[in-house]
């Protein structure tokens, strides 16, 4: 499996589970066919937010038609589905 410490995605949504997990939905560039768990950093703006774990990719090869892939963390993460679709959110790996 290809190594998932350099991507970036293009956060189009965002959801919340019940059982407290976030999901960060959209393209993702990456030479990589799977993210694992990695630390990334949550831009919006421009601007750095926070430093998130992800768990890794919810449905690895999941076939979407505009290419989303899906990630999550269970951790805390201060940013709601208004502020993603009027901003430019993203997440960027930074370590495994």
């Amino acid at each position: 499996m290809a190594s998932s410490l350099s991507f970036e995605m293009r956060i189009a949504d965002i959801f919340r589970f019940a059982d407290g997990r976030t999901v960060f939905i959209g393209p993702i560039d990456s030479e990589s066919k799977f993210v694992g768990p990695c630390l990334c950093e949550l831009v919006v703006d421009g601007v750095h937010r926070s430093t998130i774990r992800l768990e890794g990719e919810m449905v690895p090869s999941g076939q979407h038609p505009e290419g989303f892939r899906s990630v999550c963390t269970q951790q805390p993460v201060v940013l709601n589905r208004e502020t993603v679709l009027s901003s430019a959110c993203s997440l960027r790996a930074i370590s495994a």
